[in-house]
């Protein structure tokens, strides 16, 4: 039986290394897989890739009075760029350290509303 999964297939990536299964690339498919993707975008500086550009988070902040206006606006731009999602229906960060942990529910291109929980 034919299995239509749009959310791709990739390498998984465990504590930001590439994870082996039985001695080669382990994978990550489905909806995993899209938040994972996820995960690497707000992980990865713009601008740090040769041939992806645009690919990642702004790195600098600028006015510090603008911060939470900059971050929330950076991370749904970013979170945007993938284009298996189709909106975000709520974005939410709490500042721990030098860390974002990151809490968004968004509609995916199969119209299921699905949540990422993650730091940054």
């Amino acid at each position: 039986m034919f299995s239509n999964d749009n959310y791709g297939k990739d390498i998984k990536i465990e504590n930001g290394d590439i994870a082996i299964l039985n001695g080669d690339f382990a994978t990550v498919g489905s909806t995993d897989n899209l938040n994972q993707a996820i995960q690497n975008r707000l992980q990865t500086a713009l601008d740090s890739r040769i041939r992806l550009n645009a690919y990642g988070i702004a790195a600098s902040i600028g006015n510090t009075t603008e911060i939470e206006s900059y971050l929330l606006t950076s991370i749904y731009n970013t979170v945007m760029q993938d284009p298996r999602i189709k909106s975000i229906e709520s974005l939410s960060y709490v500042g721990n350290g030098d860390q974002l942990e990151i809490d968004l529910k968004y509609i995916d291109i199969n119209n299921r509303v699905r949540s990422y929980g993650g730091t940054i």
